[in-house]
């Protein structure tokens, strides 16, 4: 019997989603600086990463701290997880 813990699956849909989200995100600047300031290709990405990555990584690590956070409590159970 396969059992995927509930964390993990919901951990695996959010992993796939932001990831999507932020790729979009820096297709698009990389998109609006070719188009805008007419850059090349690899200039255009260059530019990109730097001013568009450095948002997606502190978003990115914020969302799997929290993840690592919903996995830490997911066994709890009762009063043994109780703070204080």
């Amino acid at each position: 019997e396969l059992a995927v813990s509930f964390p993990g699956e919901i951990g695996l849909m959010l992993g796939l989603a932001v990831g999507i989200d932020y790729a979009l995100f820096i297709i698009h600047k990389h998109s609006s600086l070719r188009a805008r300031l007419g850059l090349d290709a690899v200039e255009a990405t260059a530019r990109a990463v730097a001013t568009a990555g450095g948002a997606v990584l502190f978003a990115g690590l914020t969302v799997v701290i929290a993840l690592l956070g919903l996995l830490t409590h997911a066994g709890c159970e009762g009063e043994e997880c109780t703070d204080g």
